[in-house]
């Protein structure tokens, strides 16, 4: 795990934006992280349950901002949904999607609450070549509508779906 890392921006009580010593920043979660906790403190490295690395270039901005204006329960979510797929699919995936999956996700809730529709012309192809990785990002969407209140179509579920299966490296399994 995660020494001597400080706390840069705390997301919510379980998630928080850290730098470790390589001046790296991170995304930790673990149950209360970052309860009562403030920008500046050493985490509790023993509460650390999941990392989320973004190598940030100078090409790229950096980490906090590309997350600051997504709701911090959407990037838990988003969290919680990829951390899943590394585990169900054995896979390795880019810590980077975090950013491209959390982004999607907020904007299809945005475009549901503004009544905008788009529609997944792929949605029977990637129901029929990525079905495990369709079926939980269908688990992310109920998630949404027991947290949000909001339903999303599965065409988004189709989206999403896309992201995890575009960033992920088969792990080697002998």
């Amino acid at each position: 795990m995660e020494k001597n890392v400080k706390i840069k921006k705390v997301l919510n009580n379980n998630v928080v934006i850290a730098q470790n010593t390589n001046d790296e920043e991170t995304i930790l979660m673990g149950l209360g992280l970052g309860y009562g906790k403030k920008a500046g403190e050493v985490v509790e490295d023993k509460k650390i349950e999941k990392i989320f690395a973004l190598k940030v270039t100078s090409e790229q901005q950096n980490f906090s901002e590309l997350l600051s204006e997504i709701p911090s329960g959407i990037v838990e979510l988003s969290i919680l949904t990829l951390a899943k797929a590394k585990t169900k699919f054995d896979k390795t995936i880019s810590d980077t999607v975090l950013v491209a999956f959390a982004d999607h996700l907020n904007a299809a809730i945005i475009r549901e609450k503004d009544n905008i529709a788009i529609k997944n012309f792929l949605l029977w192809d990637i129901k029929r070549f990525f079905p495990e990785e369709f079926a939980l990002c269908l688990e992310t969407l109920q998630k949404v509508k027991e947290k949000l209140n909001i339903s999303l179509p599965e065409d988004e579920a189709g989206f999403l779906a896309m992201h995890i299966w575009t960033n992920v490296k088969y792990l080697d399994t002998k």
